[in-house]
């Protein structure tokens, strides 16, 4: 789980998808027909009416290239009155976005999980990321940069062996032989050479 700032949807359903290495957000109402569209520059904070039709269509999705680089969004539908006669319709939005980034436009970003924790599957990554209020456009060619560190490991990284559980006392940290394991904990493996040794869990 990543952490994101709780804004209010748009009501209804909608079909959402990024544009511009996320630097634009289209929506545009599902199920139904309409002739407006949605787009927001802040992440979702904001957004603004956009009229692409004189007509009212009734759309099945709204796409954009994969790798959602590029700021032309495609309206997948027909017209509400031509049901199943296909219609593909074009929205180019680099207009919106006005000038290229510059450097002061981008911030350094974690994803962290539901506890604040920034260190995910071992690492802790760092990207570069536009800032929610800055109205610019990455450009296709933006390269995330994408700055990868392991963590340290913490007691909460390891649990305790099999046939051993966790101290009542928690503050002790130690895993202890299980009273209700029923299989031997310390029996020697099978074969076992007379003068070789073998390890054996500590919990």
């Amino acid at each position: 789980f990543f952490t994101f700032p709780l804004l209010k949807a748009l009501a209804g359903p909608h079909f959402y998808t990024w544009g511009d290495h996320g630097g634009i957000l289209m929506a545009i109402a599902q199920g139904g027909s309409t002739t407006h569209l949605k787009f927001s520059t802040n992440e979702g904070e904001t957004w603004t009416d956009f009229r692409f039709s004189d007509r009212e269509v009734y759309v099945y999705q709204l796409l954009t290239e994969p790798g959602e680089k590029s700021t032309i969004f495609t309206i997948f539908g027909s017209y509400a009155d031509q049901r199943h006669s296909w219609l593909i319709l074009q929205v180019n939005a680099s207009d919106v976005l006005g000038v290229p980034c510059t450097e002061g436009d981008y911030k350094r970003w974690s994803p962290s999980d539901e506890r604040g924790n920034d260190c995910l599957l071992g690492s802790e990554m760092v990207y570069k990321r536009r800032t929610p209020h800055a109205t610019c456009f990455n450009g296709e060619d933006f390269d995330r940069p994408v700055t990868v560190s392991n963590c340290s490991c913490t007691r909460q990284d390891y649990e305790c062996d099999y046939g051993f559980k966790l101290s009542e006392d928690l503050s002790l940290q130690v895993c202890l032989p299980d009273p209700e394991f029923s299989g031997n904990l310390y029996a020697p493996p099978v074969p076992c050479p007379v003068g070789t040794t073998y390890r054996r869990s500590t919990g």
